[in-house]
């Protein structure tokens, strides 16, 4: 700012200004309060979703599901505190039943 500003034009400034903090505010208040909505029950979703950001767990989600069009798990083993999916691609396998 400088000292030949008008006072609308500084009440405008100031004003974007406070609703940007309050925007930032309000999102962070949301990630702290509320979980992201799951397209569908998965481990790895589940813990994505509580360590990212709301808006890079949605990117990662969406990500997510468009390869999962693409690729089926055809099984899933637990051992040692370890998942084992195991996974085939739809696209190659299509027509093979």
């Amino acid at each position: 700012m400088n000292p030949y500003v008008s006072l609308v034009e500084f009440w405008v400034r100031f004003d974007s200004k406070i609703e940007a903090q309050r925007q930032d505010l309000l999102a962070d208040n949301n990630l702290l309060h509320s979980l992201p909505s799951l397209k569908s029950d998965h481990s790895l979703k589940k813990h994505t979703r509580d360590v990212y950001t709301h808006d890079n767990f949605y990117i990662f989600q969406d990500k997510f599901w468009i390869r999962c069009l693409n690729y089926g798990v055809k099984g899933m083993k637990e051992g040692d505190g370890e998942e084992i999916f195991h996974v085939t691609n739809n696209i190659e396998n299509k027509g093979k039943l």
